[in-house]
C-alpha cells in the first residue's frame, strides 16, 4: 500500500479542529466520503491471508460471513503457527471454533504452520506456498495484510503478496488490511456503535481507494460471538482491547 499524503486533506481537518469540530465529527465526514464495497455474490473466489489464528476474524470476519451466505467460493489461510507462548493446540481450536459461529468450516481453513514472529526467516518458502495457492483456487478477490503494517509477520506476509499480484499484473479485487497501526482503530475501545476509520495520517491523495463494508445486526453480532472464542489473546489487556476495537459498523480494506 503505497500512501503520499494529501495536503488539501491535511488541511481540511487542521481548518475542522481550529473551528473546534470533534475528532468524532471529522470521522463522520470522512466515512460519509468512503464508498462501500460491493456486496459478495455467488461467483466470487475469495481468498483470505491471516498472519495469525485471529486475524481473519478482526480484519475480515463480516466480508466471511457475508460472503458464505452468498454462496461465495472461500478459502482461509492462517499462515504462521501461533506457538509464540506455546499455544499453537489452543490457537488453531479458537480459528476453528470461531469460523463455525460465522458458517467457515473447517474444511476452509488451512494452517500453514510458520513459526509465529519469524515469517521473515522463512518468507521463500511461504512466496512459494502463495504462489501455488493463488494458482490452484483461482480467487477473483484476495484478503490480506497491509504492507505497511507495524507488525513484522503482516509486513512480511503483505508485502510478499503485493508484489507478487504487481508482477503478476493480476487483475481481480485486492483488498489490503490494516491492524496493527498508531492510533488505530481510533479508540481502541469496545464500540460497536461507532465506524471504522482509517488513520487520519493514511487519509491521502489516494484517499478514493478506501472501502468500508457495512454490516448487518446479524453478521456483527456472530462477527462479536466469533471474535470471543480467541480467548488466549483477549485475556492479554492490550491485546484484548485491540481485538474488541475492531467490533464496528464496518470492516474497511484499501483497493490496492
Amino acid at each position: 500500500m503505497s500512501f503520499i499524503y494529501y495536503p488539501a486533506a491535511g488541511a481540511l481537518i487542521t481548518a475542522l479542529l481550529a473551528y473546534n469540530f470533534k475528532v468524532g465529527n471529522i470521522f463522520r465526514i470522512i466515512n460519509a466520503s468512503i464508498p462501500e464495497l460491493p456486496r459478495p455474490k455467488k461467483s466470487d473466489r475469495i481468498l483470505v491471508f491471516a498472519p495469525h489464528e485471529d486475524d481473519e476474524m478482526i480484519a475480515a470476519g463480516g466480508l466471511i460471513a457475508e460472503s458464505i451466505k452468498a454462496g461465495a467460493s472461500i478459502r482461509v489461510i492462517i499462515v504462521t503457527d501461533g506457538n509464540k507462548y506455546g499455544m499453537k493446540r489452543f490457537r488453531y481450536r479458537e480459528s476453528v471454533n470461531a469460523g463455525k459461529i460465522i458458517g467457515l468450516s473447517k474444511e476452509k481453513i488451512t494452517f500453514w504452520n510458520f513459526k509465529d514472529g519469524h515469517l521473515f526467516k522463512e518468507a521463500n518458502e511461504m512466496i512459494r506456498r502463495m504462489v501455488i495457492e493463488i494458482s490452484a483456487f483461482k480467487p477473483s478477490i484476495i484478503v490480506f495484510p497491509s504492507p505497511i503494517d507495524y507488525h513484522r509477520d503482516h509486513s512480511t506476509l503483505g508485502t510478499a503478496i503485493s508484489s507478487y499480484l504487481k508482477g503478476e499484473s493480476w487483475k481481480g479485487t485486492k483488498l489490503q488490511y490494516l491492524v496493527h497501526y498508531p492510533s488505530y482503530p481510533y479508540q481502541k475501545s469496545y464500540e460497536p456503535k461507532a465506524a471504522l476509520m482509517p488513520p487520519l495520517a493514511l487519509f491521502t491523495k489516494e484517499h478514493t481507494k478506501w472501502r468500508k463494508f457495512t454490516l448487518s445486526k446479524e453478521t456483527m453480532a456472530a462477527k462479536e460471538k466469533a471474535i470471543d472464542r480467541y480467548k488466549t489473546q483477549l485475556v492479554m489487556p492490550a491485546l484484548g482491547k485491540l481485538i474488541y476495537s475492531f467490533i464496528r459498523k464496518n470492516e474497511l480494506f484499501y483497493m490496492d
